[in-house]
């Protein structure tokens, strides 16, 4: 990490103004803040390219293991997962409207 994340000029550089969440994770205040060894596991993925569907089926895998859940998907954050949610309603099991819906 390079001396201007470590001291937080970044925002200052930009004109962005910090400020304090004194509520819980929030979108709108960027999420949350990562653990450092998140990060270093991000900075090392980001070497090298990869199939993103065996990526996302691989996530989807973990993810279910780790939640006793019989699928997982990973999302771009709690709204787009709730329009997944609401479009697997709609479908049901039904193979035409499933196949309606965008890949990506």
């Amino acid at each position: 990490m390079n001396q201007m994340n470590n001291t937080n000029q970044f925002y200052n550089s930009i004109g962005v103004k910090k400020v304090i969440n004194g509520a819980s994770w929030l979108t709108k205040l960027g999420g949350s803040i990562m653990p450092s060894p998140v990060i270093k596991t991000m900075e090392e993925a980001s070497k090298w390219f990869v199939d993103m569907d065996d990526l996302n089926q691989k996530a989807g895998e973990f993810i279910a293991k780790i939640t006793g859940a019989e699928a997982g998907l990973v999302t771009a954050g709690a709204a787009s997962g709730m329009v997944l949610q609401a479009a697997a309603c709609i479908a049901g099991s039904d193979p035409y409207k499933i196949n309606q819906f965008p890949k990506y």
